[in-house]
């Protein structure tokens, strides 16, 4: 009997690409991808770069006043 092959490991792209098949609604900070993908900060923004030059996602940032935001709370 051969032994098992260790499984390849997705890559960081095909992972993102599958989450937003599966999930398309769904919207990520970039610090959620990074802890969902369990992946470095710098890994993260460089296929967030490739996949939004593809056409593939966007990346949108919002500009508001403090208190209207988060730091109203």
């Amino acid at each position: 009997m051969e032994p098992e092959k260790p499984q390849k490991r997705k890559s960081l792209r095909v992972r993102v690409l599958e989450f937003f098949r599966d999930n398309p609604t769904e919207e990520l900070t970039h610090q959620l991808l990074y802890a969902k993908f369990g992946c470095p900060k710098w890994t993260a923004v460089g296929v967030i770069r490739e996949l939004v030059a593809d056409g593939v996602l966007e990346s949108v940032h919002v500009i508001r006043l403090r208190s209207a935001g988060i730091a109203k709370d």
